[in-house]
């Protein structure tokens, strides 16, 4: 029988942990972040005339987390530990900035899980 490793610190199993920071989301490729007179707007990648009424304007925090999730896979806890390190902010309201983004995406059909 196999011995359960667990963290010291946490108490919790290494498949516990693996699961929990296991990056699970994406953003779709369809869409890409453009800067246009100093706003960020997110746009399908393949337009070539912006069509004002379908874009997602972001401030400079959600264009941030945005270049984050660029990068490939990620989980919204990497992000949120990110933004306590790149900004003034607790990790729970990092975390809440986060959720709240993806959120927007996800209704965007912006992010894949």
């Amino acid at each position: 029988m196999l011995k359960r490793i667990t963290s010291k610190r946490t108490g919790k199993s290494a498949h516990e942990i693996k699961q929990k920071n296991k990056p699970g989301m994406k953003l779709n490729e369809g869409f890409e972040m453009r800067s246009l007179a100093g706003q960020h707007i997110i746009v399908p990648a393949m337009a070539r005339d912006i069509d004002f009424t379908n874009v997602l304007s972001v401030n400079e925090v959600a264009a941030y987390i945005w270049q984050i999730m660029e990068k490939g896979s990620f989980t919204l806890d990497y992000i949120a530990r990110r933004l306590t390190e790149e900004f003034d902010v607790t990790y729970e309201q990092a975390r809440k900035d986060v959720e709240e983004f993806a959120g927007r995406l996800k209704e965007y059909g912006m992010l894949e899980e």
